[in-house]
C-alpha cells in the first residue's frame, strides 16, 4: 500500500445561491492502486464562507438557456473570480495547498440528455492560483450513462461517522442509505431553494432556525401543489436541477396568497414529508440512525418535523446533526475528497447511486503551469 499525505482546497458554490464555500482539508491515505482506498484521518485546516455579491447573485441566477456568447464568457467570468477568491483565501489560511478541487456553480443539470453545465473555468483558476485544478466532476459519468449525481456518497462513506442515512439539507435534498454494501443515493427534494426563495422576499438571506416557517400554519391546497409531481414517485437513479425547481416548484409561491410565513410553514411540511417518505421506503427496519449535515440541518422546526413525520410513519429515526464545521463545510471537503481520489485515480463516483455503467473516477486536470508530476 502506497501512503499519501495531501492538501486540498475544496470548493463549493450550491444552489441556494448563498456564496462560496472553501475548506482546505489534509486526507492521510493508503492505496495499492487497485481501487483499494483507505482514509486513515484527516480534517480541516481551515474554512471560509464568502456571500456573494447582487452583482454576482443575479449573473448565476439567470435561467438557462443563454447563447453560447453568454455561456462562455460568464464561464470565463467566474472562474476569475474564483480564482482571486482562492488565491486570497490561500494567503490568508497560511497553508501550502497542493490542489485546488472546484464543483463550479451548476446552471443546468439534464441526465435525460447525457450533460452538466458548471461554470467556474478550471483553467482560469489554475492560471490565477499557480496549482492544478480538478474541475468538471460529473460529466464523465453522464457520458457512461448515470446522473453525475448525487456526488455526496464519498463524503459520507469516508468522511462522517457510521449511520444507516446521511442526509444533506442544502438548495436540494439529498440522502445516502447505506445497508452493508448496498449504496443508494439521490435527490429527495427541492430545500433550502424554496425556503430561501420565501426569506428572499421578506429582505431576508434565510429563515433563521425556521422561526418564521414555525410562526405559520400548513395550508394543505399548497401542500398538495407541492406533492403533485411525478418525480417523487420515481425510482432511483434520479438527480434534480435547478431549472427544474424554477419551472415546476417556484411558481407555486407566486400563485399563492398565503402569508410568507404560511408559504414558509408549508414548504417545511413538504420537504420533511418526502425526507420521511423515503426513509420508510429505503429502511428494512424499524429503527435506524441518521446524521444531517447542511445549512438545512440548523433549521430546528424542518428538523423537528422530520422526526414528527418519520414516527407518524412508525420508525424510529435517532437524527443527529453533524458537527457544525460539517454542517457548514461537508460539501466543499467532498469536492477537495473528490479532487485527491481524482489525482490517485481512483473512483469517487459510484454506479449504485448514478446509474453509469462502472464506477468511475470523475474530474478534468487542469495545471496552467505545468508543475503537475506526482501526487502526495
Amino acid at each position: 500500500m502506497k501512503e499519501h499525505a495531501l492538501i486540498g482546497l475544496g470548493l463549493m458554490s450550491g444552489s441556494s445561491l448563498d456564496g462560496l464555500d472553501l475548506a482546505i482539508c489534509r486526507f492521510d491515505l493508503t492505496s495499492d492502486g487497485d481501487s483499494n482506498v483507505q482514509l486513515k484521518q484527516w480534517k480541516f485546516l481551515n474554512t471560509k464562507d464568502i456571500s456573494f455579491t447582487p452583482e454576482w447573485r443575479k449573473k448565476i441566477s439567470q435561467p438557462f438557456p443563454m447563447n453560447a456568447l453568454e455561456y462562455h464568457q460568464l464561464h470565463f467570468e467566474f472562474g476569475h473570480y474564483l480564482g482571486k477568491a482562492i488565491k486570497t483565501f490561500i494567503i490568508e489560511a497560511g497553508v501550502k495547498v497542493d490542489f485546488v478541487a472546484s464543483h463550479g456553480h451548476t446552471l443546468y443539470h439534464d441526465p435525460s440528455n447525457h450533460f452538466s453545465l458548471q461554470i467556474g473555468d478550471g483553467a482560469s483558476i489554475s492560471a490565477i492560483t499557480g496549482l492544478p485544478v480538478i474541475a468538471d466532476f460529473r460529466n464523465g459519468d453522464m457520458a457512461l450513462g448515470g446522473q453525475g449525481a448525487p456526488l455526496a456518497p464519498l463524503a459520507d462513506q469516508y468522511l462522517l461517522p457510521v449511520h444507516d442515512f446521511y442526509l444533506n439539507i442544502g438548495g436540494i435534498a439529498n440522502i445516502t442509505y447505506l445497508n452493508n454494501d448496498n449504496r443508494i443515493a439521490f435527490d429527495v427534494c427541492p430545500a433550502n431553494q424554496l425556503l430561501n426563495h420565501v426569506a428572499n422576499q421578506l429582505g431576508l438571506a434565510y429563515d433563521d432556525k425556521g422561526g418564521l416557517a414555525r410562526s405559520g400554519s400548513l395550508n394543505t391546497e399548497l401542500l398538495a401543489a407541492f406533492n403533485d409531481n411525478a418525480y417523487y414517485k420515481e425510482s432511483p437513479p434520479k438527480s434534480l436541477d435547478n431549472n427544474w425547481i424554477l419551472k415546476n416548484v417556484i411558481p407555486l409561491f407566486k400563485s399563492s396568497k398565503l402569508s410568507k410565513a404560511d408559504q414558509l410553514c408549508t414548504a417545511v411540511h413538504f420537504i420533511s414529508k418526502e425526507i420521511a417518505n423515503n426513509i420508510k421506503l429505503l429502511s428494512a427496519v424499524k429503527s435506524t440512525s441518521l446524521i444531517a449535515c447542511g445549512g438545512g440541518a440548523k433549521n430546528d422546526f424542518l428538523m423537528e418535523r422530520l422526526k414528527i413525520e418519520t414516527e407518524a410513519m412508525g420508525i424510529d429515526v435517532n437524527i443527529n446533526n453533524a458537527s457544525e464545521e460539517l454542517i457548514d463545510f461537508k460539501e466543499a471537503a467532498l469536492i477537495a475528497l473528490m479532487g485527491a481520489f481524482r489525482l490517485l485515480g481512483e473512483k469517487n463516483i459510484y454506479k449504485s447511486v448514478t446509474g453509469a455503467s462502472i464506477d468511475n473516477c470523475g474530474g478534468a486536470i487542469y495545471d496552467s503551469h505545468a508543475k503537475l508530476k506526482s501526487y502526495g
